[in-house]
C-alpha cells in the first residue's frame, strides 16, 4: 500500500484541526521513518523501505 493511501484516513480524521507538520528521519540503508503530526497531538508514522519510497515517488511523478 502507498503512503498516500495509508495516510488518507489520518488526514481525513484530523483535517478539522487545520495544521499538520511532516518530518522524515535521516535515511538509513533499510529506509527511514516518515511522521505527520496533527495540531491535536496525534501522530501518523510509517517506516519507508527504499523500494516503497521509490514506488511512491514514481506514482507521484506520473500524476504530474
Amino acid at each position: 500500500m502507498s503512503v498516500k493511501k495509508d495516510m488518507k484516513p489520518f488526514v481525513r480524521e484530523h483535517r478539522a484541526h487545520c495544521q499538520f507538520m511532516g518530518d522524515a528521519a535521516e535515511p538509513a540503508l533499510n529506509g527511514y521513518m516518515l511522521t505527520v503530526a496533527c495540531a491535536c497531538g496525534m501522530t501518523f508514522g510509517r517506516w519507508m523501505a527504499p523500494l516503497l519510497a521509490a514506488e511512491d515517488l514514481v506514482a507521484l511523478v506520473r500524476l504530474n
